[in-house]
């Protein structure tokens, strides 16, 4: 990055940042909604919810391993 656009760089990567967690924060408690909504009618609402919550986990842990592999690959030459 050429120094006279590291404002812009800058700019940018706090943008991604902010919205990345909005949208990532927003898909998960979406998945803990349809999840816990999809559980068997005769099951408690606690337990209903912590299968919701364990997908959205799991969900959460397949982003952060699949983030794992694929960063290397974008990793700069030093």
């Amino acid at each position: 990055m050429p120094e006279r656009q590291n404002g812009l760089a800058a700019g940018l990567l706090n943008t991604v940042r902010q919205t990345s967690g909005a949208l990532g924060l927003a898909a998960l408690t979406a998945l803990v909604a349809a999840v816990t909504a999809s559980s068997p009618s005769g099951l408690p609402k606690g337990e209903a919810l912590v299968h919701g919550y364990t997908a959205a986990f799991l969900a959460s842990a397949v982003c952060l391993a699949a983030a794992a592999v694929v960063t290397p690959t974008f990793e700069p030459a030093r």
